[in-house]
């Protein structure tokens, strides 16, 4: 008796066991912090002499993965409209000693302008010779209830969100299929999953993108070396999204700098 009590203690230790190690492995921050803690994180030793292209690199997530990317040895495309806030996250990728000027492009760019992305694009082959990663980070935001929004309000998000990041990736997408081999990285939203009030124009644009980034996955299905990932994060620390919660930012009528939104 006491036996098979004790068998049945144990089946269930194990049990539980398990179930808090697979909770573990599939909680990407458990694992990230796991990974930091044991002292590497997945796959940083594959981006060391990368090209990296992100846009939205003046402020906030894009910033932040410059930042951290400058500690990666990989060579850092930054893009925004901003020029001086580009050169100061320049300054900053620099000042962590693992970059020097040559590894830094500084390009600016307006993914409302889709009609510079090709020249953009070039210009990046030019200086690097290829173009290993695409971050579509930059985007823009609007906060209103719909009825009050002005309907070119919703233009210009779906211009900037969707239109200038389809631009731009069918701009540099050719040359990976070219080489084989590449990755498309799209900052998306929670928003691009689950509505919300206050936002849909920002909401309608992000779901159009996610629309793009599934259906393309499977266009790319012949290019095994090509791989294509969204990202859909939630609320990020940031002015624009404390200004989310505030009367005045739904009383302004009005499309936010899309290079001053920290999050997708």
């Amino acid at each position: 008796m006491d036996s098979e009590f004790w068998m049945l203690v144990l089946c269930a230790l194990l049990l539980l066991a398990f179930g808090l190690l697979s909770f573990l492995r599939l909680d990407s921050d458990l694992t990230l912090l796991w990974a930091a803690w044991m002292g590497q994180r997945p796959a940083e030793q594959a981006l060391i002499g990368m090209v990296v292209w992100v846009t939205g690199a003046s402020s906030g997530i894009g910033e932040e993965l410059a930042f951290q990317l400058s500690k990666l040895g990989v060579s850092l495309v930054l893009s925004a409209r901003r020029t001086q806030e580009l050169e100061r996250v320049k300054r900053r990728c620099l000042e962590n000693g693992n970059m020097k000027e040559k590894d830094i492009l500084v390009l600016p760019l307006d993914l409302a302008d889709t009609s510079s992305h090709d020249t953009a694009t070039k210009a990046v082959l030019r200086e690097f010779g290829r173009i290993d990663i695409l971050v579509n980070n930059a985007g823009e935001s609007n906060y209103c209830f719909a009825v009050d929004a002005n309907l070119d309000v919703f233009k210009v998000l779906m211009e900037v969100n969707y239109l200038g990041t389809v631009s731009l990736t069918k701009c540099v997408l050719p040359h990976m299929m070219e080489r084989k081999q590449g990755k498309i990285v799209i900052m998306n939203s929670l928003a691009g999953i689950q509505p919300s009030p206050l936002c849909c124009g920002y909401i309608a644009s992000k779901h159009a993108l996610r629309g793009f980034a599934n259906a393309l996955r499977t266009e790319l299905l012949d290019h095994p070396g090509i791989t294509l990932s969204t990202i859909c994060p939630g609320p990020v620390h940031s002015n624009i999204y404390k200004n989310y919660l505030t009367r005045e930012a739904i009383k302004d009528n009005s499309v936010g700098d899309h290079d001053k939104r920290p999050s997708k």
